[in-house]
């Protein structure tokens, strides 16, 4: 009977004592060189690591393979970032790197998918203008990637369907040596979003936006202050919306402690729901 119990003893000690195989998994070094360049976020690669995760003001994490992420968005951030791979422990979280990026109005940004089938619609020049020429920091474009109607300036569907995924950016003489530069984020999502920047200068005129719908529908606008939008300040043609100038005056004149009109849409795809926000910010002289 002793003996019996001196073996249990034994085997409760042994599989007490055997170690947590996460522990023994070698840890991935800490991501280094945090920074920003604009609302582009950037940090070393880490050997081994074959994914990242940022955390972004310490509650959104949003993981990617690369070691570089387009936040879009302008204000006060801060982010830290760790590393990831099968067979290793993530590692430690780096430390925060905090950051301002103020917008430019000057830069025309845009969102396209490769799954989509428009052509890309990237400037309106007067009609005395011409292009002299255009280019992108990552991709050859010639005279067939691109053409003029009604002195709207298109980017082919076909061109940028053949691109890589992530950030381009596109520097466009003009005839009057003027330059235009246009950031284009291309994807390959199926989901309805948003085509035309988040932010727009409001220039005492309607206001225009642009969704890529993939077969869904705009159910309604939202202000931020809860207020739902009525049939006669928006109008829906297609995947654009028309936000009217007189509602756009009206808020401004009842609230002109506001600097800037933060929209909701809803857009409804099968039976999920998906939301999309820009912000019609007021010209501060």
């Amino acid at each position: 009977m002793r003996k019996l119990i001196i073996i249990l003893l034994m085997a409760f000690v042994l599989v007490g004592c055997k170690p947590n195989e996460t522990d023994e998994l070698p840890i991935l070094a800490t991501p280094t060189n945090l920074r920003n360049e604009g609302y582009t976020l950037h940090f070393d690669p880490v050997d081994y690591a074959t994914s990242y995760v940022i955390n972004v003001f310490g509650e959104e994490e949003i993981e990617i393979e690369g070691t570089s992420y387009v936040l879009g968005l302008y204000g006060n951030f801060e982010f830290r970032v760790k590393a990831r791979a099968e067979g290793y422990q993530d590692s430690p979280y780096s430390t925060y790197h905090s950051f301002t990026v103020t917008y430019d109005y000057e830069i025309i940004r845009l969102f396209y998918s490769t799954n989509s089938d428009f052509d890309l619609k990237l400037i309106d020049l007067d009609e005395t203008i011409n292009i002299s020429y255009i280019h992108s920091n990552t991709d050859t474009i010639t005279d067939f990637d691109y053409f003029m109607s009604d002195q709207m300036l298109y980017l082919k569907a076909a061109f940028l369907k053949t691109n890589t995924l992530g950030f381009h950016e596109l520097q466009i003489l003009l005839s009057n040596d003027s330059i235009k530069r246009v950031h284009i984020y291309l994807t390959d999502t199926l989901h309805p979003f948003r085509v035309t920047d988040m932010a727009i200068l409001y220039k005492d005129e309607d206001v225009i936006v642009q969704f890529e719908l993939f077969g869904g529908t705009i159910e309604g606008i939202t202000h931020m202050n809860q207020q739902v939008l009525g049939p006669d300040d928006y109008v829906v043609d297609g995947s654009f919306v028309i936000i009217k100038k007189a509602y756009i005056d009206n808020f401004f004149e009842t609230h002109p402690s506001y600097e800037s009109i933060s929209l909701a849409f809803d857009i409804q795809k099968g039976d999920k729901y998906y939301l999309q926000q820009i912000f019609i910010d007021k010209i501060i002289e």
